[in-house]
């Protein structure tokens, strides 16, 4: 056991760092001035990264490398169970008689969980030739979360260190997925398809709900630039 969980917490980690350091640097390099703009430029960019991460690391290559039914249709429904959580949350959120901005905090941290599986699951499971794109992609992505986190906390009303917080929150959160999906791959090896497929669900139903809500497209630049990082690593490592 103490192999893969031991690797899931070191890829559990990694996501709660640079979560963490993004909401660190949040209000240095954000400008607040230009509040809207500086975060919808934070979370274009983290858009683009996750379909990114969704398309070559997560849900792409397990739907290839699926030799039957069976397995394709275990991708199918992992990925399912990922969009019907977020799909739920979102609901959640929007039924709720609570506060909107501790409500969308909430949604906003908790969506991690999925993603950290993802991260852990990686690590433990795959090769590290395989694991380390997604690494990376996931770290350049956190790095923008905890940003655009922050950001979009101090836009609740929150302090700057009570925004910084409840981004380091969101990293903890990520760290727990992460060992969740260590624990599970010791139980066995036959999860990591499933779990992958479960966190690129959740990702991608995170973008989609939040372009819904948007009601526009992401700007060009900062989501292509986000959309190339992972092909490019695959490329290079």
């Amino acid at each position: 056991m103490a192999q893969s969980l031991g690797l899931a917490i070191v890829g559990g980690s990694l996501s709660l760092l640079s979560t963490g350091f993004g909401a660190q640097v949040a209000p240095r390099f954000l400008k607040m001035q230009e509040p809207i703009g500086s975060t919808r430029r934070w979370l274009d960019f983290a858009l683009g990264l996750m379909l990114s991460s969704v398309a070559f690391s997560l849900i792409g290559p397990e739907i290839l490398h699926a030799n039957s039914t069976k397995a394709m249709l275990l991708v199918a429904a992992s990925a399912a169970g990922g969009v019907f959580l977020i799909s739920a949350l979102h609901l959640f959120t929007e039924e709720s008689t609570a506060p909107a901005s501790k409500l969308m905090a909430l949604a906003l941290i908790f969506h991690n969980f999925p993603e950290g599986m993802g991260s852990g699951a990686s690590l433990a499971g795959m090769p590290l030739a395989q694991a380390l794109p997604l690494q990376v992609g996931l770290i350049a992505q956190n790095l923008a979360e905890g940003a655009m986190l922050a950001a979009c906390f101090v836009g609740f009303g929150w302090s700057w260190r009570k925004a910084i917080v409840g981004s380091w929150l969101s990293g903890v959160v990520e760290f727990l997925g992460a060992v969740t999906a260590g624990v599970g791959l010791e139980w066995s090896r036959h999860l990591l398809s499933p779990l992958l497929a479960f966190a690129g669900g959740a990702m991608l139903m995170s973008v989609v709900s939040d372009l819904r809500e948007r009601g526009q497209w992401p700007e060009f630049r900062p989501f292509l630039s986000g959309l190339m990082i992972v092909p490019f690593l695959n490329y290079v490592l």
